[in-house]
Parts: C-alpha cells; structure tokens; sequence
C-alpha cells in the first residue's frame, strides 16, 4: 500500500450481495489527482467501467458528500466507495 493513503475496508452482506466499502484517507497531495484516476489505480480488482458506473451512480462519496470522476483529491480528503467484489465484468480473459 502507499505511504500516502489509509486503507480500510467494510464488508457487509445486503441481499445475498456481498457489498464492500472502501475507505482511503489521503494523507498528501496525490500524483493522480482526479478521483476518478486514483480509483483505477488503486482498486485494479475491478474494471474501469464498473468504477465509472458506481461514480455514476453517487456510490462515491468524499467527505461525506457524493462526487464526480473529475473532483481533485486534496489532502486530508476522506473517500469511501461502496463496490461489490463479486461483480462480473463483460470482458474475460483469454487463456494464454
């Protein structure tokens, strides 16, 4: 994990779905300041379209208050995000 970034993780069960939220605390300026670049980055389990879908949806929220792919992250910025690890993506990969 980044020495810039507090990591923790929730998981609670909702209709048989297994919902996680994640939570990261940035704790300095970060290189990739969009929130939406930052998610891509740091949440690499899940495709960049579920990612933007959830933004989408207000499932993103920074400080307490729903937020846009495009919002810089500041220090001392609270992010949490509430994903399902389990979802399947449209894409699968070939066997090598």
């Amino acid at each position: 994990m980044k020495s810039w970034v507090k990591f923790s993780v929730i998981t609670f069960l909702l209709l048989k779905v297994v919902q996680t939220k994640l939570q990261f605390h940035i704790t300095e300026t970060v290189k990739k300041n969009r929130l939406d670049k930052f998610l891509f980055a740091e949440i690499t389990a899940l495709s960049k379209m579920y990612l933007c879908n959830l933004l989408k949806k207000d499932k993103c929220t920074i400080n307490g208050k729903s937020a846009n792919g495009g919002y810089h992250l500041q220090k001392d910025d609270k992010v949490e995000i509430e994903v399902d690890l389990n979802a399947e993506t449209a894409m699968k990969p070939e066997p090598l």
